[in-house]
């Protein structure tokens, strides 16, 4: 058991886990704007659109991109370039 607790596949199944967890909690955000009447029109926010947020980011932020399993092995290192 304590050998699994520490391999490589059960992070990955923790971030899949994580990331699940998260993809659910956000369509919920986005249900709840759309239910209250929230116009992107009026109110445009790339955090709600995904690939245009992706679109927007610059080369260095996107260089600086890591998986969800390096985010856990390794906390971001601001010098980083």
């Amino acid at each position: 058991k304590e050998r699994f607790l520490k391999s490589s596949k059960f992070d990955v199944m923790c971030s899949n886990k994580a990331l699940i967890f998260f993809e659910c909690g956000f369509k919920g955000c986005l249900a709840q704007f759309r239910a209250n009447s929230y116009s992107e029109e009026e109110h445009p926010d790339s955090f709600l659109n995904f690939v245009r947020a992706l679109e927007d980011m610059s080369e260095k932020e996107k260089r600086r991109t890591r998986t969800p399993q390096e985010m856990m092995l390794q906390p971001l290192d601001p010098d980083q370039s």
